[in-house]
């Protein structure tokens, strides 16, 4: 099995979970030293012939370094797929005989297919927000939310409010079109194999920044304790959670599906699904209290490599107490770098901010201690928007209530965006 560090979740698996894994980086990058500091040299596979700023994508891995011929040389058949997979990735495992730990790539695409999902909420009568079609009148009165079908988060999203906004042209058949609700966005993982065996996560929030009232950039998760919503409000979000079990046992769909929903009124009204892993997942895989299942990490990859879970049917939500959250900082293409932070471990006392170790053990052995994570490797402009730094802490870095940054998430936010960027 082999892993790229560049995906997070190998960072906070513990040693029994990473046995009989390898790590793979990028050669001469800052993730390359980290991963020396915290891995086995036995363990590590070091690529050569990709050189980027940040970011290098899972296909660049793929068609743009000697990943091929390392797997080959260590005898390694299964590889973890970060986020999406593709018809070309797919067709590059197959004649290289290699088993990617990954949702196959045509239920991927129909799952996060926004319009075909919303046909799946209805066709299996679970609570989502009223769908607009292109017979509909929409009222003045009204904000609508308008995303293109095969959108990936806040991208393809727009707000329309029909006396306010400037007149948009909706292709009604390529585009998802529904009545906005307020009220608190949420997130949940849903863990299924291809015998039928489920568990869930726990509940986050979605953090974001807002424009007009309206979400507008993503900024992180909050993971919420179990009895931050009243029992009444989980017993609804429990119904709606085992109808898309069903749902998605009527899809044959098999791997972590993330799901996002949000609260209205007391009320959960499912919004899309994320077939993949995600920024929870980190969390999810190294924290046993954030599911029901006893090792998500390992029913993730028996999924895959036909090895039979232990049985678990189980959609009731996890109790735990857990308040940790994973905060992006985001900036603008051609935003210039001025300084490459290490990769690791800190921790914020007093009015400061100090780089404590890039051994990961030093993690939790103190208070109010962090951890940092990018991709960048010099000081180049990247031509694209990109997440400059991850803070991932066991500490809450967002007001639960508002999801806004609370003071040490806002600390943090400042500090290092300002060290990343200052002269």
């Amino acid at each position: 099995m082999a892993l790229w560090l560049n995906m997070i979740e190998p960072i906070f698996l513990d040693k029994q979970n990473l046995a009989g894994c390898y790590i793979f980086v990028v050669k001469k990058s800052v993730l390359a030293d980290f991963a020396a500091k915290n891995y086995p040299a036995e363990k590590l596979i070091f690529l050569n012939g990709l050189e980027t700023a940040a970011g290098p994508s899972f296909h660049d891995i793929v068609f743009k370094t000697d990943l091929v011929s390392q797997l080959k040389q260590e005898g390694i058949k299964c590889l973890v797929i970060p986020h999406r997979s593709s018809e070309e990735i797919e067709r590059w495992a197959k004649s290289n005989k290699i088993r990617l730990v990954v949702t196959p790539w045509k239920k991927q695409q129909q799952l996060e297919d926004k319009k075909y999902f919303d046909r799946l909420l209805k066709k299996f009568k679970i609570e989502s927000p009223r769908t607009v079609s292109a017979k509909d009148r929409l009222d003045n009165c009204k904000t609508y939310v308008v995303q293109e079908k095969n959108s990936f988060g806040m991208f393809g999203t727009k707000f329309y409010q029909p006396d306010k906004s400037p007149k948009l042209d909706i292709d009604y058949k390529n585009t998802l079109v529904r009545e906005f609700l307020p009220g608190p966005s949420a997130g949940i993982s849903i863990f299924i194999d291809a015998d039928g065996n489920y568990f869930l996560s726990g509940l986050r929030r979605q953090c974001f920044t807002y424009k007009n009232g309206f979400p507008e950039t993503f900024l992180g998760i909050q993971w919420l304790p179990d009895n931050f919503f009243p029992e009444s409000t989980n017993k609804k979000i429990g119904l709606e959670i085992k109808k898309l079990i069903d749902s998605l046992l009527y899809s044959k769909f098999s791997g972590v599906a993330n799901i996002d929903f949000l609260i209205h009124e007391g009320n959960p009204y499912v919004l899309e699904c994320n077939p993949r892993l995600s920024s929870a997942t980190p969390q999810i895989f190294s924290l046993a209290e954030l599911t029901s299942g006893k090792n998500a990490w390992q029913f993730f990859l028996n999924t895959f490599q036909k090895i039979p879970n232990r049985g678990i049917k189980d959609n009731k939500l996890p109790r735990h107490n857990f308040s940790g959250s994973l905060l992006d900082i985001d900036v603008p293409a051609k935003t210039p770098i001025r300084k490459i932070l290490p990769v690791g471990v800190y921790e914020a006392g007093g009015r400061k901010i100090k780089f404590v170790s890039e051994d990961m053990r030093f993690f939790t052995s103190g208070k109010n201690r962090f951890f940092l994570f990018h991709e960048l490797s010099d000081t180049r402009v990247i031509d694209r928007d990109f997440t400059l730094a991850t803070l991932i802490s066991n500490l809450p870095l967002f007001n639960m209530k508002s999801g806004s940054l609370n003071h040490l998430g806002k600390k943090l936010y400042d500090y290092f965006k300002k060290e990343f960027l200052r002269n």
